[in-house]
């Protein structure tokens, strides 16, 4: 039996995603995303994909990211609550990375969200990923640079 690499689940993820919006996207007002991105502070040569998924008359969301760069390839899930929707999306919340490294050092990371969007189908996106040491003091012993993409996400 064959082991299922990031790449295999992140597509099983992709497909689960198109089916529960295909099926629930009337009724809770949701939104599907498809973007790519750029680490543009720590790890200026990585760069990476993401799928996102906004229950919009809920103010939750999820996405699943993937990355490559000078610094390994990585990958996260993110669950968030969106504070603000409208020509500008904000949201907090938490993310779970694959792989630690010397960017961030920890699987669980808090995660926060900036969009501007642009008419009914595209989003400047900014995201950051990060431990949170810096503010909280914890972890001491865990790298925290963050990391910090910019895109462009076409939605649907």
């Amino acid at each position: 039996m064959s082991r299922l690499t990031p790449v295999k689940k992140l597509i099983l993820l992709i497909f689960a995603v198109c089916v529960f919006s295909t099926v629930f996207s009337g009724e809770a007002r949701s939104e599907l995303a498809i973007g790519a991105a750029r680490d543009v502070v720590h790890s200026q040569e990585t760069y990476s994909g993401t799928v996102r998924y906004d229950f919009r008359s809920l103010n939750v969301g999820a996405a699943a990211w993937w990355w490559d760069g000078n610094k390994g390839d990585t990958g996260a899930l993110e669950l968030v609550y969106n504070i603000a929707l409208g020509p500008v999306d904000i949201n907090a919340g938490g993310a779970y990375l694959y792989h630690t490294d010397t960017v961030n050092g920890t699987h669980l990371n808090f995660s926060l969200g900036a969009a501007l969007n642009l008419g009914e189908h595209f989003r400047v996106m900014f995201s950051h990923f990060s431990n949170g040491r810096g503010l909280f003091k914890w972890e001491k012993d865990k790298p925290n640079s963050g990391w910090n993409f910019l895109g462009l996400a076409y939605r649907f």
